[in-house]
């Protein structure tokens, strides 16, 4: 699955997605204005599936011993 892409132009606010292949960052100049659009940046399409993930991954701290 190849990652989209969002660029604003800080100018016109002209808006543009596209599905890459490629690696990195291109630099894309707005088809409204011909500015330098800059990346916008996006959280993690992110889903956790299943039971017991949250027992597996996450231990609690011990309490400290009252031996010392």
């Amino acid at each position: 699955m190849a990652p989209i892409y969002t660029h604003q132009c800080p100018s016109c606010g002209n808006t543009e997605s596209q599905l890459t292949y490629r690696t990195g960052f291109a630099p894309r100049i707005c088809d409204e204005c011909g500015q330098l659009m800059h990346y916008v940046y996006s959280a993690a399409n992110l889903k956790f599936k299943g039971t017991g993930w949250e027992t597996n991954d996450y231990k609690p701290k011990k309490e400290d011993s009252p031996n010392d």
